[in-house]
């Protein structure tokens, strides 16, 4: 793993925090900030994050669109997520 990934996961809590994986290749992360940050940069309680690195994902993707249709409980779901 890139060192600036190492270092930008230190400032995330571990319990909400997840690396981006492409092609077996660690691409970026993605989180809530811990404690510490949140204070030191006066964020509001739950912020979170996210770095990727657009080096690995440019040229990548597929010319063609790739769509999955949600089935109607996850549409309705977030639905009521969203209402």
């Amino acid at each position: 793993m890139p060192r600036t990934i190492k270092l930008w996961l230190l400032l995330l809590n571990l319990a909400s925090r997840a690396i981006v994986i492409g092609d077996n290749e660690t691409i970026g992360y993605i989180g809530e900030f811990n404690a510490g940050v949140i204070k030191g940069l006066k964020l509001p309680d739950f912020a979170s994050g996210f770095e990727l690195s657009l080096s690995h994902l440019i040229g990548k993707s597929s010319s063609t669109p790739i769509y999955t249709k949600m089935s109607k409980s996850i549409r309705r779901s977030r639905y009521l997520l969203q209402s």
